[in-house]
């Protein structure tokens, strides 16, 4: 499914570092820094400390918009469904599947499973590798390897899905860890792929 991806590293604090520093100094959001450390929004870092950092691999390594907006119209039209205006469609891209479906095109739930199937049947076959990645990303990830850093993928993205692009574009050999939903629709939330990411690396919260 057309989930977030994020690209997960490890930074050091320096004196004085706070959630909130982090977050202007990567360029992303308090609210996440604090969610992938699993500490308050208003919290600082002894210096030195870990902390870690996510990216979006769906818009910041690869484009994967037009394999996922071509395969949810491949859905829709084989289900005899209207595709929505172009600005509704790009609602796709980040939430998930099934709750798009239903809330973007107003399915219900049997209907959106059905919906989610013929997805399914399309990407597999050919949307997964309408995508590619950004230019300088294959450099980038072998450089934050070379220091050292360990890198993981953590997906609302079928995980399944998800080892096959990253395969597909040689970029698996990258990261430690790829995370990502089950095809049944268990651990779609991001929270849920985080902590699993988490556990995985041999960090599991509290």
């Amino acid at each position: 499914t057309p989930e977030i991806v994020t690209r997960r590293t490890t930074v050091r604090a320096g004196k004085r570092d706070t959630v909130a520093s982090i977050a202007r100094r990567y360029k992303v959001s308090a609210a996440d820094v604090a969610d992938w450390n699993d500490v308050k929004a208003s919290s600082a870092f002894k210096a030195g400390e870990a902390v870690v950092i996510g990216a979006h691999l769906d818009g910041t390594l690869t484009a994967s918009g037009p394999g996922i907006l071509a395969s949810v119209r491949h859905a829709l039209t084989s289900l005899g469904e209207p595709i929505p205006a172009p600005d509704v469609l790009d609602g796709f891209i980040g939430p998930a599947l099934l709750d798009s479906f239903r809330g973007l095109c107003g399915l219900d739930e049997a209907r959106a499973w059905d919906a989610v199937a013929a997805y399914r049947e399309d990407y597999v076959a050919r949307g997964q590798f309408e995508n590619s990645v950004y230019d300088g990303i294959p450099e980038l990830l072998a450089g934050l390897r070379a220091e050292g850093r360990t890198l993981a993928v953590a997906t609302s993205k079928a995980e399944v899905y998800a080892h096959s692009i990253l395969a597909h574009f040689d970029l698996a050999g990258f990261f430690e860890v790829v995370t990502g939903s089950e095809l049944d629709g268990r651990r779609t939330a991001k929270a849920e792929v985080i902590a699993e990411a988490l556990r995985r690396l041999g960090h599991p919260r509290s």
